[in-house]
């Protein structure tokens, strides 16, 4: 979905892209909000986008910038808010049950409230016969007593009887609970949708309580559906509950000089939940509806809190055993009420995740995917094509490892500093295409990938490669570009004429040749190729070059048996080293070291293994065509 991101409503629709790409897995699902960007420029930035892969990420392009989201952990805060400041009169959607009632209380438990608690349920009057029964017992009752009016009851007429009765004591007990708080409490059983029937509640409560101070919406329906199986009636129950709901209650409240409002959404808002399109969406709109209420109100402390699954309220014995064996961990109702008073003290975030465990948990992405058809015309302004042999355009290794490590740095948001290639090598030639497709498996739980890439059209594997995740490594390998002027190293400037690469990818400029086994060279890349693949480009390009110079063999590269990156600031300048490990009759081992011009580490490749393609004994001169 590609959208003007002056046109921010439409950011809403991310959890909704989420909740459809856990649903349809063989499927690429992207969001691309662009500014300053030219017709041509979209479309080629799109591209782009696409060929990079992702899961449902939301990417921002301003110009020539480019910009994701990040959730980052947000600090326990130095004092909360003073009791006094919270106290006052609290219209409350939703508020009689669950999350929103639970938390009530700890908002009670600091200083006495005058709350106006909206909710669907009508408090059921019970016979004095049934106050003590519940379960079987309950709703044995009901259908005698039915039974005895000449009533015909079904199934699910008897659950609904039974569940107001439920439903009712609860409410009940939580008024109750409130009120011995201290709380002042009036309960309207109402349709926060119907802005008569809010406006009458509201302006009654008014005349006891005063001008409403505050204004939490916890009001929510989940009816859970897959794409293509929900009805008209599910997605107006979902949505306008959680939408129109907030509308009304900002409508009835807008002359009231509001201190707080708070949104209670949900983390599938963020992160999508299989079967829950419409209910992320509509989460995610009211918080866009927060956020557009905070600018034209700065002075009022607003808040979109995406609650992770609480040990309760919505959460049922069913979803609890669906959330353990995902591996979600399930929120303390204690620990959530404190965690909701701390959430007023942090004045300049907007919207919070607050969530037991990992709240990337809910992110976890599907254990495989697959991109089909990807046409590499354009590659972070390159072109692969360029590289070609005798005439035969084809696609380096460069390229395929460049492209790996972008593709699985946005599908699992892992940083690419803590990406590590494993491995990677060549299973039959290089591909003569540029459509290829791609095939990604997990393994050790999301630790590691496995990539296998294709040709579209003869279904060939090429391309095999494993990533994993590492920390971020401050460790100071040691740089070898120190002993060049020491040793007065001849520098010899490369013509670019040895190697098969095309004229976007002329990164080499000098090379000196220190002894029989290490050599170094500079390079440059073009500003616009601010890419890990021009690098890793001119990295292979240098491997190439010097098992040329100093064993006179010409070489393709075969395998990277590991490759690291250390920042994600891409050099467009500096020195690469190439260390010949062995060699034999058509093999070659080398490491290679990439440094920026601030002689600072930014990549290294171990175990490169280069295959002979023929040799300068054979009277033509050597091709070492990238990768």
């Amino acid at each position: 979905m590609v959208y003007d991101e002056a046109w921010d409503g439409l950011a809403a629709v991310q959890g909704l892209l989420r909740c459809f790409a856990l649903e349809h897995q063989d499927c690429q699902v992207k969001e691309i909000a662009y500014s300053a960007l030219s017709s041509a420029q979209l479309v080629d930035a799109v591209g782009r986008e696409m060929l990079r892969g992702g899961y449902a990420d939301r990417v921002v392009l301003r110009g020539s910038q480019r910009f994701t989201e990040a959730w980052l952990p947000l600090a326990a805060p130095k004092a909360l808010v003073p009791p006094h400041k919270l106290q006052g009169f609290w219209v409350v959607s939703g508020g009689a049950r669950g999350v929103t009632a639970a938390c009530l209380k700890a908002l009670c438990r600091l200083a006495p409230q005058r709350l106006l608690l909206i909710g669907r349920q009508r408090l059921q009057e019970e016979a004095s016969a049934s106050a003590l029964l519940c379960g079987k017992e309950l709703k044995t009752f009901l259908f005698d007593a039915a039974k005895r009016q000449g009533q015909s009851i079904n199934p699910r007429e008897l659950q609904t009887r039974y569940d107001s009765i439920i439903n009712s004591r609860v409410i009940r007990q939580n008024l109750s609970k409130l009120e011995k708080l201290g709380a002042k409490v009036i309960y309207a059983s109402l349709d926060c949708r119907s802005g008569a029937d809010l406006s009458r509640a509201v302006s009654a409560a008014r005349a006891s309580f005063g001008p409403v101070t505050g204004l939490i919406h916890g009001a929510g329906v989940i009816d859970d559906g897959l794409f293509g199986q929900l009805s008209s009636k599910q997605f107006e129950r979902v949505y306008s509950t959680k939408v129109e709901g907030l509308r009304q209650l900002l409508r009835v409240c807008s002359e009231d000089p509001l201190d707080y409002l708070v949104g209670f959404s949900s983390i599938a808002a963020c992160f999508g939940n299989r079967g829950q399109g419409v209910y992320a969406l509509a989460n995610a709109c009211i918080t866009r509806i927060l956020l557009r209420y905070k600018k034209e109100h700065p002075q009022c402390n607003v808040k979109a809190i995406h609650w992770g699954a609480w040990d309760g309220g919505m959460v049922d014995a069913t979803l609890k055993q669906k959330f353990s064996k995902s591996g979600v961990q399930l929120l303390p109702i204690e620990l959530g009420m404190e965690e909701f008073l701390r959430v007023f003290s942090h004045q300049s975030e907007l919207e919070v995740i607050v969530a037991a465990g990992d709240p990337l948990a809910f992110a976890r992405r599907p254990a495989n995917f697959s991109l089909q058809g990807l046409m590499l015309k354009q590659f972070d302004g390159l072109s692969p094509g360029d590289h070609a042999i005798k005439g035969a355009k084809i696609l380096p290794l460069a390229t395929i490892v460049a492209l790996s490590l972008q593709v699985i740095a946005s599908y699992t948001r892992w940083p690419l500093e803590e990406i590590v290639l494993e491995s990677s090598k060549v299973l039959k030639k290089a591909l003569a295409t540029q459509i290829l497709s791609l095939k990604a498996t997990s393994h050790a739980s999301h630790a590691t990938w496995k990539l296998l890439w294709q040709d579209k059209e003869t279904k060939t594997f090429h391309y095999e490669l494993r990533v994993t995740r590492a920390r971020r490594s401050k460790q100071t390998l040691e740089n070898t570009l120190f002993r060049v002027a020491a040793k007065g190293a001849v520098k010899v400037q490369y013509d670019g004429k040895l190697l098969f690469h095309g004229p976007s990818f002329h990164f080499l400029k000098s090379y000196s040749l220190l002894s029989d086994k290490l050599a170094v060279l500079d390079f440059a890349t073009a500003c616009e190729a601010k890419s890990p693949l021009a690098v890793c480009d001119a990295a292979l390009q240098a491997a190439l070059l010097t098992a040329s110079k100093l064993r006179g063999m010409g070489t393709l590269p075969l395998a990277i048996e590991n490759l690291r990156i250390f920042t994600n600031k891409v050099p467009t300048e500096g020195w690469i080293t190439v260390s010949i490990e062995s060699s034999a009759k058509s093999l070659l081992a080398c490491r290679i070291e990439v440094f920026a011009d601030d002689k600072k580490l930014y990549a290294c490749f171990d175990s490169v293994r280069l295959v002979q393609y023929f040799s300068k004994q054979q009277g033509d001169r050597p091709i070492a065509m990238m990768h």
